[in-house]
C-alpha cells in the first residue's frame, strides 16, 4: 500500500497545478521533493504549466526552474508550429466546402478555453460526424501529403473512433480524422447525437469549423481520462495533463457539485472507475466531488515503476550538451514525443 509520505511530491503538484488552487499562495515543498516534482512534471506532460505556476515563487531551486524552462520554450515553439500546421488543414478543407469539428488539443490550439494551460500534445483531432464528409476530407488532405501511419487494411471502424492517424512530411503533428467522438464501445456513455445538434459554428480570421458545446467537451475530456484507458485505469496509461483538461473545463463550465457522472453528461450510472478517478481529482486537485469515495487507485498510485522513471532514463541518457542547444534535436525530440511516452507507458506495466 501507498503511504503518505510516498504521495507528498504528487500531492504537492496536484495542488500547484489545479485550477481550483489556482488563486492559493504556494507554500514550498519538503526541498528534497524537488528531483521527484521535476520527474512528475515530465511523466504527466505538465512542465510548461507548472513553469508558469512557479515562476515567481522565490523557493524554487534554480537548477529545477532551468530544466523546466527549457521544456517551456520549446513546447511554445512547437505549439506555434502545431497551430500552423492546424490552420493550414483548415483552411484547405474549407476550400474543399468543407467545415471539421476542431477539439481537444486542436481546439485548445486556437485559442479556446484554458489558453494559460500549456498543453503538451502530439494530434491534431477533427471530426466529421457524417460519412459523406469523412471520405472527401480523407481525399483532400492526402491531395496535399498527408499518408497514413497504419496499413488501412488494418483498420476496424466498430473498433476504433478514429481513422489511421496521418502525418505529412515534414509536418510535426500527426492528424487524426474522427468518425465519433469517443470509441464506438462507449458510445452509450454519451449523448453523441445530442453533441453534434449543439456543434457551436465558429469563425476565426478567414477559417470557418465548429467546436462542441462546453458541455460536451467537458465529457469528452473526461471520458479521455477514464474509460478510454479502462481496464486498468491509471496514470500509466492517461498522463495527468488530460486529467487538467477535464478539470480546466469542468472548473469554467460545471456544476458546483459532482454526486455522480450524471452532472459530467454520462449516460450511465457511476462505477469503480468513477469512483475511484473522482476521489483522486476531490482530495489532490480540489474538485467538489460529493459522491461515493473509493481510494483503491490512490492506495495503488506510486506500487508500480513510474513511466517517468523509465522515460526520463532515456532522456537523461542524451541530455548532452550538443543535444540540449540544438534545436534539430529538439525538433526531432518533439516530434517523437507522443511515440516515446506510449511505449514508456507500456514498459511500466511489465
Amino acid at each position: 500500500m501507498t503511504t503518505p509520505d510516498e504521495l507528498k511530491a504528487h500531492r504537492w503538484l496536484c495542488h500547484a497545478l489545479s485550477p481550483y488552487h489556482s488563486d492559493d499562495l504556494l507554500e514550498p515543498p519538503e526541498p528534497a521533493l524537488w528531483p521527484e516534482i521535476i520527474k512528475l512534471s515530465d511523466a504527466w506532460l505538465v512542465s510548461p504549466r507548472l513553469k508558469d505556476r512557479i515562476q515567481e515563487c522565490p523557493f524554487v531551486p534554480e537548477d529545477a526552474m532551468s530544466v523546466l524552462e527549457i521544456v517551456s520554450d520549446f513546447a511554445d515553439e512547437r505549439a506555434r508550429i502545431m497551430r500552423q500546421e492546424l490552420i493550414n488543414v483548415i483552411s484547405t478543407l474549407n476550400q474543399a466546402g468543407l467545415q471539421p469539428v476542431v477539439f481537444k488539443g486542436a481546439e485548445w490550439l486556437l485559442g479556446y478555453y484554458s489558453p494559460s494551460s500549456k498543453r503538451l500534445i502530439s494530434d491534431l483531432d477533427i471530426w466529421f460526424p457524417t460519412d459523406d464528409h469523412q471520405t472527401e476530407c480523407l481525399a483532400v488532405l492526402q491531395n496535399i501529403g498527408y499518408e497514413p501511419m497504419m496499413p488501412w487494411v488494418e483498420f476496424n471502424k466498430s473498433i476504433n473512433h478514429h481513422f489511421p492517424p496521418l502525418h505529412k512530411e515534414g509536418a510535426i503533428a500527426r492528424l487524426e480524422v474522427h468518425h465519433s467522438l469517443i470509441r464506438p464501445s462507449l458510445a452509450h456513455m454519451m449523448d453523441l447525437a445530442g453533441a453534434e445538434q449543439r456543434l457551436l459554428p465558429t469563425k476565426l480570421d478567414d477559417l470557418s469549423f465548429f467546436r462542441l458545446a462546453p458541455q460536451d467537451g467537458v465529457t469528452v475530456a473526461y471520458l479521455q481520462s477514464t474509460h478510454m484507458a479502462a481496464p486498468g485505469f491509471a496514470t500509466r496509461k492517461v498522463s495527468v495533463s488530460k486529467w487538467l483538461d477535464f478539470l480546466d473545463r469542468f472548473r469554467e463550465h460545471g456544476t458546483e457539485s459532482i454526486p455522480h457522472v450524471k452532472e459530467i453528461g454520462l449516460t450511465v450510472d457511476d462505477s469503480e472507475t468513477d469512483r475511484q478517478f473522482l476521489t483522486v481529482l476531490m482530495d489532490y486537485f480540489g474538485l467538489p466531488y460529493s459522491g461515493q469515495r473509493d481510494t483503491n487507485y490512490i492506495e495503488t498510485w506510486v506500487q508500480r515503476e513510474s513511466a517517468g522513471k523509465i522515460f526520463l532514463q532515456g532522456l537523461s541518457a542524451s541530455a548532452t550538451w550538443q543535444n540540449l542547444v540544438s534545436r534539430k534535436k529538439w525538433y526531432s525530440f518533439f516530434r517523437g514525443l507522443g511515440r516515446r511516452v506510449k511505449n514508456t507507458l507500456f514498459e511500466s506495466k511489465l
